[in-house]
């Protein structure tokens, strides 16, 4: 389920591209199979999804000249591609997830060798997370988000090893 805070943010969108009830509900239906952001089966993705879909009928709209430009008079809506870029088009992971994974496996790449060698460690993170080897592009949201808990988890266990030894190497004799 999404936070209040998504849902105003939708609603926002819809609003300022000027849809009318049954056209946003019909666009929501569409593009993410539900008629309604209050839903509890709507995700995160669902909240992507259907922002980059409102921001692309909005700034169609604007062109248009059919609804005013809201840049600049709505704290809210960014830039004409905020949402879209954050969609990623090779597969269900959005760019937000793929970003963090990447950060946080270079992060862990400092304090682990067999990490700093090649991308084999990431791929038996994901294995081990996902019960079977896929590429990052190809992982759903759900597993993705299953890689990066994983990975916080590495990166919580080296920092606390690496704590450990710089402890015990000042330990006086």
């Amino acid at each position: 389920m999404i936070s209040a805070k998504e849902k105003a943010l939708i609603h926002i969108y819809a609003a300022a591209a000027e849809l009318q009830e049954a056209e946003y509900r019909q666009m929501l239906r569409e593009h993410t199979g539900f008629s309604s952001c209050a839903d509890a089966e709507f995700s995160h993705h669902h909240c992507d999804v259907a922002l980059a879909m409102l921001e692309a009928c909005l700034f169609a709209r604007v062109a248009e000249g059919a609804v005013p430009d809201p840049r600049g008079y709505s704290k809210h809506i960014r830039d004409e591609f905020y949402f879209r870029s954050k969609l990623s088009p090779h597969g269900k992971i959005n760019a937000r997830q793929f970003r963090l994974i990447n950060n946080l496996y270079n992060q862990l790449s400092e304090f682990v060798e067999d990490a700093r060698a090649d991308r084999g460690y990431l791929c038996a993170i994901i294995v081990k997370s996902v019960g079977r080897s896929v590429a990052i592009h190809d992982l759903s949201s759900a597993q993705a988000g299953m890689v990066i808990n994983a990975l916080r988890d590495r990166f919580d266990h080296a920092m606390r090893t690496a704590n450990q030894k710089n402890s015990e190497s000042l330990v006086p004799f």
